[in-house]
């Protein structure tokens, strides 16, 4: 998992379902806070900073739809939908409105957990990890986050052109 800590937060009206995303994004490494309905998730979004919101649609007192309108009136902060609400019709409203997937239950958590890393990773870049790592053949090394080449451990002059990604 990346070197930072995401922060998700998870909507569901149904504790059960929130607390097995919870145990199940926390075993992948992030920080993850639950709520119930979408006017106090709200709040919480307003008071607090989150990399990704998961979100059901038919909650008490806001519905998941609102409340996605209400977050993107100030943020792109990436919205999944998690909802028992299947209709193709339902699906498109929900990625109009500006969720960046939509998943339909029952689910699999671990299908979500994926779909959150690759949400996180298309809007937040990749781990950190391949910033160290060389491509090698023969007696040349390319370092390409540093942008360094080396031949037979000898530094390698590189144009600027070269250095272009």
């Amino acid at each position: 998992m990346p070197d930072k800590m995401y922060r998700v937060l998870v909507v569901d009206d149904e504790p059960q379902i929130a607390g097995l995303l919870k145990v199940c994004l926390e075993m992948h490494g992030m920080k993850v806070k639950e709520e119930y309905d979408g006017s106090k998730a709200y709040e919480l979004f307003n008071s607090e900073q989150f990399d990704l919101i998961i979100t059901d649609i038919m909650m008490p007192v806001m519905d998941g739809y609102e409340l996605v309108e209400k977050i993107r009136k100030q943020s792109n902060v990436p919205v999944l939908f998690l909802t028992a609400k299947g209709d193709v019709l339902d699906r498109i409203k929900g990625l109009n409105l500006g969720a960046d997937d939509y998943i339909v239950k029952p689910f699999d958590p671990m299908e979500v957990a994926a779909r959150v890393l690759s949400t996180l990773r298309r809007c937040y870049g990749y781990d950190r990890q391949e910033e160290g790592k060389e491509l090698v053949c023969g007696s040349l090394r390319l370092n390409p986050s540093l942008k360094r080449m080396y031949k037979n451990d000898a530094s390698v002059e590189l144009t600027a052109l070269e250095q272009d990604d």
